[in-house]
């Protein structure tokens, strides 16, 4: 019993540290495509805010919300971490 609740124990451990190696990852895409839009808008890193990170083919995409913006902007970055483009999801 002791031996079956250390291998449940030292998965449940692996699975959390590769979740928050993970989440770094994520921040620092997130964070180098806010940094990009804010160039791009002419506007403080404060006024944009990322609400999502998924897979985009060996990359990964960043779905960006501008306040005062309709729409979201979207930005793509390559799997070495690289903003690649930032598209705007609207007319303008």
């Amino acid at each position: 019993m002791r031996m079956l609740t250390a291998v449940a124990c030292t998965v449940v451990l692996a699975v959390g540290l590769t979740a928050r190696a993970a989440d770094a990852v994520d921040g620092k895409v997130a964070e180098a495509c806010i940094a990009k839009l804010a160039q791009i808008a002419n506007r403080p890193a404060a006024d944009i805010a990322a609400s999502a990170v998924a897979p985009d083919g060996d990359g990964q995409v960043v779905t960006l919300d501008l306040n005062g913006a309709e729409n979201a902007w979207l930005c793509h970055v390559d799997a070495g971490g690289n903003v690649v483009d930032v598209i705007y999801q609207g007319e303008g």
